[in-house]
């Protein structure tokens, strides 16, 4: 069992090493934007849906574990290079699906999101 348990690491570990990471470079105005946004001014924007039906939100979190990969533009971390910041796709778990219960459009900590620059947010309203 052991040696089984070594081998599966063993191959997880070169297909890791083999495997190329996608990444592209940013605009002069995207360079400049991560230096001056902080809480103070968060630049988030919300996009809202009204459903009728009730949401489960785990399956909610299960389909978008499954679709994140299959969006490039948003299955991506900001990256600071030695000249330039670039966007590199993120290989970290898709984030977790929350209810709101503060202010929606408020600072994304990226180091606690997954390094993921996005929220999913569900509400109630009755």
């Amino acid at each position: 069992m052991l040696l089984r348990y070594i081998i599966i690491i063993s191959e997880e570990f070169k297909m890791s090493k083999t495997r190329s990471i996608r990444w592209d470079k940013l605009d002069n105005t995207a360079n400049l934007f991560p230096s001056i946004a902080g809480e103070s001014m968060t630049n988030v924007y919300r996009i809202s849906v009204t459903l009728t039906d009730e949401i489960d939100s785990e399956k909610l979190q299960e389909a978008l574990d499954i679709v994140l990969p299959k969006f490039g533009l948003f299955n991506v971390r900001l990256r600071m290079g030695v000249f330039w910041n670039y966007f590199e796709e993120n290989g970290k778990k898709a984030p977790k699906v929350h209810e709101e219960n503060t202010f929606p459009c408020r600072f994304i900590r990226p180091n606690k999101n997954h390094s993921y620059l996005f929220r999913v947010l569900t509400i109630r309203t009755e």
